[in-house]
């Protein structure tokens, strides 16, 4: 007995208790609806007979079956001590009070909804996913959760795939606070490795004390053999040949010092039937298979710890009140609720879909009886038709949603264009007015750039006849230049003589010729000429005073050659008459006179050859004086007209700079233009579609209002219609037809 007697507080909790333990352990191993009434009968007959009452009075309803549980009572252990220790035997769950829940489903099924939220956000734990906790599941969770919670209780779940036993049993695992222990298996999977999970498995119970469900499917049974060291498991709590002789005797001496406490014995026996008790103690093996085929029959007879060892609960078809809230549940989407559907449609949906399946088993039923064909409707097939129908009511709802807004687009545009076109008029309008302008502007200023290049290709043809007249002058200077620099060329050898000589004559010979009395002819006859060359008296005396002078040399280098006056020039043509009045002879007798004598010929060979020099230099004056007037009134003009040149290509910059304008501006309004024809083309060529968008646009939304129904007879033929041939096809669609009658329509 789960509970104690202080809480079997009237005969009536008794008796249901009693009910409940009964159907635990034997209605639920019945798998015939006939079987199941039959026992009922049986309870209920017992009842009346043995305890004096019905089933109505204990349970106010004949439909109501008796539930009892430790999800609602107090723990009797202090909630705030360390409930996490090792040797902590049991959980938090086993130690609540067994109490009866039949009246309490509402508070149960909140209790474990709290604990299903937990579970999926707690990281450690194995999670069961969204689930929908009906009042089947609920009970499944009672049972799973009655077998856990009793030493070495172990369950056979026995149901198709699809109804929940994993899920539950995960849940239950978790409201009990056991681990939860699964293989993975992998193509490679074989019993080796199967060996080396139940190695975990087995420290974990036996040598960490850990409550663990060990949780196995059928689709994990890669080999049979599996179910052998499953069906050991069960009846005797050992795996033969699990563990290699050292690997068992580590671990016995793990567990060592927890026997010595026990007082136990502490031999290697003793010490492996103690791992072995804690084993069985901690581990619970919840098998979840199917009793599809002859594959179950098979392996309930080969092994039969399987039934014998195990508690059975058979997870039949859903019922529909578990489909609807499923239904409810999946539909309850914002992806849904984002389409806008008519809450009365999907307040109705899950009914529908609920039809369909029932139906669909019907059907199954019914192709098994007539042609021998087995097709299987499984919960699982209820999950796909409404995540189907949830897929296509979203693709086909945005699919039309983005055909009718690409129309309405489309009518936009037509509407939008035939406002641009008004507007393009419009500014194709003022467009042309500042095209207007901008070209008389350009005209204007094209008149003004002619004129003022007119007038500076006259001032330029000036300034070319003025610049070959100038040339002509330069030239003619030129050759007159030339001409006098080569008659002067005559004169300049001798004047460079002298004036070397005159370079070369130390005070010293100066001084030599002053100090004759008495000079030598030539010596005196140069003197008289150098005196009448420098405008003194013409005497021997005048020349030595001249000589006593310390810049006598230097009025010579200095001497005013070019005024020269004629009657000087002919008295030193009349000293020159003398033969011996050269510099070489001279030289003979004295140095200084031979210098001076040098410069007094090169004077007179200067004056004669200036004379016939001074004429064309005055004219190459005269000339020059013109040209460089001339020049200047060239320079002038030149200047002039560089500046009018200048004013010309600032007014051709003007002149380009608009007339690019004018043509951007040509090229905006015959940018327009094109625009305009090509709206006018647009609204000429969519004018038919117009009315065509508008019809298709309103068949669009027709459709979108039959979408519901739909989508909803689609999902079905593809999630149902598959096995059947075209006879039950037939059939389940007409009976789908019905059932979608129930849809509200506007």
């Amino acid at each position: 007995m789960q509970i104690s007697q202080t809480e079997i507080k009237s005969t009536s909790t008794l008796v249901a208790l009693w009910v409940h333990e009964s159907m635990r352990i034997f209605h639920d191993r019945l798998n015939d609806d006939r079987d199941r009434n039959l026992f009922l009968r049986i309870i209920n007959k017992m009842l009346e007979t043995k305890f004096d009452t019905t089933w109505r009075s204990l349970f106010s309803n004949d439909q109501v079956k008796p539930v009892f549980g430790r999800f609602l009572g107090e723990p009797d252990y202090d909630p705030n001590g360390d409930s996490d220790d090792e040797d902590f035997d049991q959980s938090a769950f086993c130690n609540q009070k067994y109490q009866d829940l039949t009246n309490s489903i509402p508070e149960l099924r909140k209790k474990l909804m709290d604990k299903l939220m937990n579970c999926n956000d707690d990281p450690m734990a194995s999670r069961p996913g969204n689930l929908v906790l009906f009042d089947q599941a609920l009970r499944h969770i009672t049972r799973i959760c009655r077998v856990i919670a009793q030493p070495r209780g172990c369950a056979l779940l026995i149901g198709v795939g699809g109804s929940g036993r994993q899920s539950l049993s995960k849940l239950a695992a978790y409201v009990c606070d056991f681990k939860v222990f699964q293989i993975e298996t992998t193509q490679r999977y074989r019993q080796q490795d199967f060996y080396e999970d139940l190695k975990k498995l087995y420290i974990g119970t036996g040598v960490k004390c850990k409550p663990t469900v060990f949780l196995f499917s059928d689709t994990q049974l890669i080999e049979e053999c599996f179910l052998e060291d499953i069906n050991n498991i069960l009846n005797s709590g050992e795996v033969p040949g699990l563990f290699l002789p050292d690997e068992l005797s580590a671990v016995l001496e793990e567990i060592r010092k927890d026997a010595e406490r026990e007082g136990r014995r502490l031999s290697q026996e003793a010490l492996y039937n103690y791992f072995i008790e804690r084993v069985r103690k901690n581990l619970h093996v919840l098998l979840c298979l199917s009793p599809v085929g002859s594959a179950f029959r098979n392996r309930c007879r080969m092994y039969p710890s399987l039934t014998n060892c195990c508690t059975i609960n058979w997870f039949p078809p859903w019922p529909e009140d578990a489909l609807t809230a499923l239904a409810e549940k999946y539909l309850d989407d914002p992806q849904l609720l984002d389409l806008k559907l008519d809450r009365k449609i999907l307040n109705v949906l899950p009914s529908i879909f609920c039809t369909i399946h029932v139906n669909a088993t019907k059907f199954s039923t019914s192709m098994l009886n007539e042609t021998k064909r087995a097709n299987y409707i499984t919960p699982t097939k209820y999950l796909d038709l409404v995540q189907t129908y949830k897929s296509l009511i979203c693709e086909k709802t945005n699919h039309i949603s983005s055909l009718a807004s690409k129309l309405r687009n489309g009518l936009g545009k037509l509407g939008t264009t035939a406002k641009q076109v008004q507007l393009l008029e419009f500014e194709l309008k003022e467009q042309g007015k500042i095209v207007d302008a901008e070209s008389l502007k350009c005209e204007k200023l094209n008149v003004v750039i002619m004129e003022e290049k007119r007038e500076a290709q006259a001032q330029r043809t000036k300034v070319e006849e003025e610049s070959l007249k100038s040339k002509a002058d330069v030239e003619r200077c030129s050759k007159l230049e030339i001409r006098a620099s080569v008659e002067l060329g005559k004169a300049l050898p001798a004047l460079e003589s002298a004036k070397a000589a005159l370079d070369n004559l130390s005070k010293k010979a100066i001084t030599e010729v002053k100090t004759y009395v008495t000079p030598p002819p030539m010596v005196e006859k140069v003197m008289k000429a150098v005196m009448c060359l420098m405008g003194k008296e013409p005497t021997w005396q005048s020349a030595k005073k001249e000589m006593g002078f310390a810049n006598f040399v230097d009025r010579l280098k200095k001497y005013d050659k070019n005024n020269i006056k004629p009657a000087i020039l002919k008295k030193i043509k009349a000293y020159r008459k003398d033969p011996n009045f050269v510099p070489e002879f001279v030289w003979k007798i004295s140095v200084a006179a031979g210098a001076m004598c040098d410069w007094v010929c090169a004077m007179d060979l200067y004056a004669d050859v200036y004379k016939k020099v001074k004429p064309l230099q005055d004219k190459l004056e005269g000339a020059q004086k013109e040209l460089a007037y001339k020049q200047r009134g060239l320079r002038q003009k030149q200047e002039e007209l560089k500046n009018v040149e200048a004013h010309i290509a600032s007014l051709q910059a003007d002149f380009r700079a608009a007339e690019n304008h004018k043509n951007l501006l040509q090229e905006r309004k015959h940018a327009l233009e094109l625009k305009k024809e090509r709206a006018l083309k647009l609204i000429d060529g969519l004018s038919g579609e117009k009315k065509r968008w508008e019809v298709s646009i309103e068949q669009y939304m027709k459709s979108k209002l039959h979408l519901p129904g739909d989508c909803a007879l689609a999902a079905a033929f593809i999630t149902y219609a598959g096995p059947f041939d075209a006879g039950y096809r037939e059939n389940l669609y007409r009976s789908w037809r019905v059932a979608l009658k129930e849809m509200p329509s506007d």
